[in-house]
C-alpha cells in the first residue's frame, strides 16, 4: 500500500493540508527515525510522535503511549528514545 493510501496520510492531510507534502516525503524516507514525547504543546497532554531531527515536526498525536507505538509500528517508523 502506498503512504498516501493510508488512513494516517488520508488523516494528517485533513488534519495539516499545508504540511502535508513535507510529511509524505518525510515518511518515505527509508532511515526515517521516530520518538514520542509526552507534551502539552497545543494544550493538552498528548504523545506526540516527533521526526528524529527535525523535532518540531509531529507526525501524530494520541492520548495514550500506546496509540502513538501502535501506529509508528503500522506504519513501520523506528522507535527511538
Amino acid at each position: 500500500m502506498k503512504i498516501e493510501d493510508t488512513k494516517w496520510a488520508k488523516d494528517f492531510k485533513s488534519d495539516c493540508p499545508g504540511q502535508y507534502d513535507a510529511a509524505i516525503r518525510l515518511v518515505s524516507k527509508p532511515d526515517l527515525k521516530v520518538d514520542i514525547d509526552y507534551n502539552n504543546e497545543n494544550g493538552e497532554w498528548v504523545h506526540a510522535i516527533r521526526v528524529v531531527g527535525n523535532y518540531d515536526f509531529w507526525l501524530d498525536a494520541k492520548k495514550t503511549l500506546e496509540q502513538s507505538e501502535k501506529l509508528c509500528a503500522e506504519m513501520n517508523w523506528e522507535i527511538v528514545r
